[in-house]
């Protein structure tokens, strides 16, 4: 009798997904830095301690320039003030070169206020961090903003991997 159910039992063929390459990560945990030269970076050793790669650099405006001319670069920490370029600036600048399933962007606001927060998000950052804030929440959101991007990817991946025919997809359908 078991032969029989195993005889009738049907199991349509499966596509194989794409391998999603996990090599990527290490480049991925590189992270661009915008700081102030008077800043207290003790949180940098939390980043550290998380396999992060942070690139110090001191101001928005060099940020740009290496994240649009280094594409292995996917995460970058912005500063609302900066000199030459504030945060918002470098978030639309960023944008204009590089898509959002291609960098994450976290931009650190001065201050808590709706019309900041709502100004970052339209001008492309990924995620934004209101002073005063923790060294553990910002290394967290920096995390989460590389988990979000590695998972953006993924399903990207996965989507472009290729239609089936619809004929193969319907099967048991009669006309």
């Amino acid at each position: 009798m078991s032969q029989l159910m195993f005889a009738t039992t049907y199991q349509p063929e499966r596509l194989a997904l794409p391998a999603v390459s996990r090599e990527v990560k290490t480049t991925f945990k590189q992270v661009v830095v915008v700081t102030e030269p008077e800043q207290d970076l003790t949180w940098l050793g939390r980043l550290k301690a998380m396999s992060f790669d942070p690139l110090l650099m001191f101001s928005n405006f060099d940020a740009v320039q290496r994240m649009t001319d280094d594409l292995e670069l996917k995460l970058v920490l912005f500063a609302q003030r900066s000199p030459m370029m504030d945060g918002i600036t470098a978030c639309q600048l960023l944008r204009q070169s590089r898509s959002e399933a291609d960098v994450a962007i976290v931009l650190v606001l001065a201050e808590k206020l709706d019309e900041s927060i709502s100004e970052a998000f339209a001008a492309g950052a990924s995620d934004v961090v209101c002073q005063p804030y923790s060294p553990a929440e910002l290394v967290a959101r920096l995390d989460a903003a590389l988990q979000r991007l590695l998972l953006w990817n993924d399903i990207a991946s996965v989507e472009s991997f290729g239609s089936v025919p619809e004929s193969s997809t319907t099967m048991g359908t009669t006309e």
